[in-house]
C-alpha cells in the first residue's frame, strides 16, 4: 500500500484489506439486516413477531458471514473506530445494569440492542468499494420506501403509525434521515435509478408529514437544507426550486392540526412543552437533577421513566412516567456523563468523516465521485431529530454510522488509487473507449498506472 492509501486508511480508522478478503455477497446480508433491524419491515406482518426476526436473523446472518470472511477483514472490523466506540457504548451500558434503578428493566433493554451491534458489524464487513456503497444506499432507500408505502396502506391513527416498535415520531425520524440518501440517488443516478430516487424522496417527505411529527419535520427540513447547501451552480438552484414546490404541496397535503402546530412553532407560541409538567422543558429540567444525582453510572439503560416515577413518589404524587424526548439528555441521564460523551462522540465522528464529501471540490470524475452531500445531510437530520426524540439507542442510528464509515472507506480507497471510474462494456463511447461513469450502481476501477 502506498503512502497516500495508508493515510486514507488511517483516516478511516483501519487498515483496509483488499476487496477479495470480504464475502462477495456480504452487502446483500447487510441490506437484509438493515431492512429488518433498522427499518423494521417485518413488523408490517405482526404474525412474524413470535419468530423474533430481528434477533434470529442477526445471529444466524452474522455467524454465516464470519465463516466466509477472511481473517484480515475481520481484523479490520476490530480496528474500526466506529465499531470500537459502539462496543464501548454498549459495554458501558452493560456495566451500569447492576446499578440501575430497576435492574430487570435495564437487563431486558440492553438485550434488545444486540441485533444492532450485529447489524453494524455486517455493514462494516462489506467490501469498501463503490459497488457496495451504491447497493447499500439503494437498499436502505428501497426498504424505507416500502415502509412508507405500508404506512399509508395499513397505518392507523390521526398521526399515521404502523403499531410496531416505532411510534409516529420514530417513523418520521427514519423517513427524514433516509430522505438525503434518496436525494443522493437523484444526484448520482441515471435514468430509472434517478426516477426511483425522485419517487422515494416524494414518498418519504409525504410520510413524515403523515405522521404529524414536528421533530421529524424539522429533521426533514434540516437534512434537505444541508443537502442543498452541499450542491453548487444550477443543481443547487434547481433543487431549491424543487424543494419549494414540494413544501407547498406537502403543506396542502398536511392535516389542519399539523399545520396549526407548525404555525405555532414558527411563531414561537408556547404550548404544553413549555408549560406543563409532562412537557419537554420541565422533563429536561428534571433530567438535570437525575444526572446530578447519578453522574457516572446514570439511572440505568431504559430507566429514565423509572426515575420519573420515583420523583413523583417522593412528592406523594401520581402521574405520567415520561421519556426524555432528547437523545443527548437520555444518554447522559441513563448512562451517566461517560455514556453521554460516547453517544456524542459517535455522532461527531460520523459528521467529521462526512464533511470532506459534502461540497464538490475541483472538477472531473474524481471530484464528482467524492461528492456525497447525503452523508452529512443525513447526520444533520438525525442530530436534529435527536434533540426532540429519545433515540440514544435508535437502531437506525447504528446503521447510519456504519454506512458513513463504509462510504468513507470506499471513497478514500477510490480516491487514493487515483484511478478513474470506468463504464461497463456496454457503456463505451464511440471508438470503443470507456467513458467516465456517473451512475450509482455497480462500478469498477481501472487499475493504477
Amino acid at each position: 500500500m502506498g503512502r497516500t492509501a495508508a493515510v486514507a486508511s488511517r483516516r478511516a480508522g483501519a487498515t483496509l484489506p483488499p476487496p477479495t478478503a470480504y464475502w462477495k455477497h456480504a452487502h446483500r446480508l447487510a441490506i437484509l439486516l438493515i431492512a429488518i433491524i433498522a427499518v423494521r419491515l417485518h413488523e408490517i406482518v405482526p404474525q412474524l413477531a413470535p419468530l423474533k426476526p430481528a434477533l434470529s436473523t442477526a445471529v444466524v446472518g452474522l455467524g454465516f458471514l464470519m465463516t466466509r470472511t477472511r481473517p484480515e477483514a475481520i481484523r479490520s472490523l476490530l480496528q474500526s473506530r466506529t465499531f470500537l466506540l459502539v462496543l464501548a457504548y454498549f459495554a458501558w451500558a452493560l456495566i451500569g445494569v447492576p446499578f440501575a434503578l430497576w435492574v430487570g428493566l435495564a437487563a431486558s433493554t440492553i438485550i434488545v440492542f444486540v441485533p444492532a451491534l450485529f447489524m453494524l458489524a455486517s455493514i462494516l464487513l462489506c467490501a469498501p468499494t463503490l459497488r457496495t456503497l451504491g447497493v447499500l444506499q439503494a437498499g436502505f432507500v428501497g426498504a424505507t420506501a416500502i415502509s412508507a408505502v405500508a404506512l399509508f396502506a395499513v397505518g392507523s391513527g390521526e398521526r399515521l403509525e404502523l403499531g410496531g416498535s416505532y411510534d409516529s415520531n420514530d417513523t418520521a425520524a427514519l423517513m427524514a434521515l433516509c430522505l438525503p440518501f434518496a436525494l443522493g440517488l437523484v444526484l448520482h443516478g441515471r435514468g430509472r435509478q434517478r426516477w426511483i430516487g425522485l419517487a422515494a424522496s416524494a414518498l418519504l417527505a409525504a410520510a413524515v408529514v403523515g405522521t404529524g411529527s414536528r421533530g421529524g419535520t424539522l429533521a426533514l427540513l434540516a437534512g434537505t437544507f444541508v443537502f442543498i447547501l452541499g450542491l453548487r451552480g444550477g443543481r443547487k438552484f434547481g433543487m431549491l426550486a424543487a424543494a419549494a414546490v414540494g413544501l407547498v404541496l406537502l403543506w396542502n397535503f398536511a392535516s389542519e392540526d399539523f399545520r396549526g402546530k407548525m404555525t405555532a412553532l414558527a411563531r414561537g407560541e408556547e404550548d404544553y412543552n413549555e408549560t406543563e409538567y409532562t412537557g419537554r422543558k420541565q422533563i429536561w429540567a428534571r433530567a438535570a437533577v437525575y444526572i446530578k444525582a447519578h453522574p457516572i453510572m446514570g439511572v440505568g439503560i431504559g430507566n429514565f421513566p423509572v426515575a420519573e416515577g420515583d420523583f413523583l413518589a417522593a412528592q406523594g404524587k401520581r402521574g405520567k412516567w415520561s421519556a426524555t424526548h432528547n437523545s443527548y439528555i437520555q444518554s447522559s441521564a441513563e448512562l451517566g456523563l461517560p455514556g453521554g460523551l460516547l453517544f456524542s462522540a459517535l455522532l461527531l465522528l460520523a459528521a467529521f468523516r462526512s464533511f470532506p464529501y459534502w461540497r464538490m471540490r475541483g472538477r472531473g470524475t474524481l471530484a464528482r465521485l467524492r461528492h456525497r452531500p447525503e452523508l452529512l445531510a443525513s447526520i444533520a437530520a438525525f442530530g436534529v431529530s435527536s434533540f426532540f426524540l429519545s433515540h440514544a439507542y435508535f437502531f437506525v442510528f447504528f446503521a447510519l454510522v456504519g454506512f458513513v464509515e463504509t462510504a468513507t472507506r470506499a471513497l478514500q480507497a477510490a480516491e487514493s488509487s487515483g484511478a478513474p471510474v470506468m463504464l461497463p462494456a456496454q457503456g463505451r463511447r464511440h471508438g470503443g473507449q470507456p467513458g467516465p461513469r456517473r451512475g450509482f450502481g455497480p462500478a469498477r476501477l481501472a487499475p493504477p498506472a
